[in-house]
């Protein structure tokens, strides 16, 4: 098998090397259109793919890649195109959890002018990234607060969390927060809602789907974190993609 690896993205530059290193048949991926029958093409676990892109394909290939849309994944069917979708992979997607928490911390000092310890911290959701993040405050000594918008994450986030609210009932409480970190994937801010904030406050978005109206933003910070891993630990978040590549060649 022949890998065609996008360089786009710092973590497949470093992907690149590594798997030359070790001897596979890798190059850099110029167009969608290389791969020929049983070779593969990789992408990071952010790529978003259009239609126009997933077309270029030829048939019989695999692709690596995060998720797909259902017009993406329905023209890969149609051309029997093998997709791995790294973030499927539960143990590859907690250790990415971790890597985004550790970009999350870096992120924090980059746009807030205090100590990590003498912020107020609100986690909204109780995903992998939120966990991870959760769990590395903890190790830390850090204090924060959570919210969760299903009752079991509720319980199991009031174990580790100073507070823990359910679903909107931290609103009145928001102006309290430094810093608010969002990991759930909608909008969850209604525009009557943003002056609730705290003036000065930070809003750390590294959900793939913003939580708020960022035009309507004024009296606070709002900060896009997208592909932390890429931009922080991209060493290490390369590692880990080659890890499940690796998979892929033994099977």
């Amino acid at each position: 098998m022949k890998y065609f690896i996008d360089i786009g993205d710092s973590r497949n530059v470093i992907l690149l090397r590594l798997m030359k290193d070790d001897g596979a048949s890798a190059v850099e991926l110029k167009h969608n259109t290389e791969a020929e029958k049983g070779d593969a093409c990789i992408f990071s676990p952010a790529k978003k793919f259009n239609l126009e892109e997933a077309k270029a394909f030829k048939k019989n290939i695999t692709v690596f890649a995060g998720n797909v849309s259902a017009e993406v994944k329905a023209e890969f069917d149609i051309k029997n195109i093998k997709h791995i979708n790294f973030m499927e992979d539960e143990i590859f997607a907690y250790k990415n959890a971790w890597l985004t928490a550790e970009g999350t911390l870096a992120e924090i000092l980059v746009n807030t002018q205090k100590s990590l310890y003498q912020n107020k911290y609100l986690l909204l959701g109780y995903g992998r990234c939120s966990r991870a993040l959760g769990l590395l405050f903890n190790k830390m000594g850090i204090k924060y607060d959570i919210v969760s918008f299903t009752k079991e994450h509720l319980e199991q986030s009031c174990i580790f969390a100073e507070q823990s609210y359910f679903k909107y009932e931290f609103l009145p409480h928001l102006k309290n927060y430094d810093v608010t970190v969002n990991s759930i994937p909608a909008k969850i801010f209604e525009d009557d809602m943003l002056s609730k904030f705290k003036p000065g406050g930070c809003v750390l978005e590294i959900a793939s789907v913003n939580c708020l109206d960022s035009t309507k933003v004024k009296d606070f910070k709002y900060v896009l974190c997208p592909a932390l891993p890429k931009k922080y630990t991209c060493e290490s978040a390369a590692k880990l993609m080659y890890e499940k590549i690796k998979e892929q060649r033994i099977k």
